[in-house]
């Protein structure tokens, strides 16, 4: 999505260069930007991603939401994945989570029919 796309251009600007400087080469800076998108994706309810950081150790990357906590992932571990399989993971993610709010406002619509139906029965 343009939301998931925005959070891995921002983690390029922010951590790009310091990742460059440390001696990653483009596809694994994609790659962890790739995965620091899906963690937004997988924390959307926390709000949009402001910022990204790295552990003075280079081992984890915190992800900083509108909303506490921060949320962090392993360096290692996103890269033992192609960046693709960071993209499609967050998809899926985003479509599960747009299921839910489909779901959830048609059960709140619902019980509001039938709230009002029993209103009316009611009267």
């Amino acid at each position: 999505s343009a939301g998931q796309q925005s959070h891995a251009d921002r983690f390029k600007d922010q951590l790009g260069p310091r990742l460059a400087q440390l001696g990653m080469n483009d596809t694994q800076i994609d790659t962890l930007a790739a995965a620091a998108a899906k963690e937004g994706t997988r924390f959307e309810g926390q709000g949009e991603v402001s910022r990204f950081f790295l552990s003075r150790d280079g081992s984890t990357i915190a992800v900083q939401q509108n909303v506490p906590p921060l949320r962090e992932f392993s360096v290692a571990d996103a890269l033992a994945k192609r960046p693709g399989e960071h993209w499609r993971e967050a998809v899926a993610l985003d479509r599960e989570q747009q299921m839910t709010l489909v779901a959830g406002a048609q059960t709140a619509s619902t019980a509001v029919a039938l709230s009002e139906q029993g209103a009316r029965v009611a009267a």
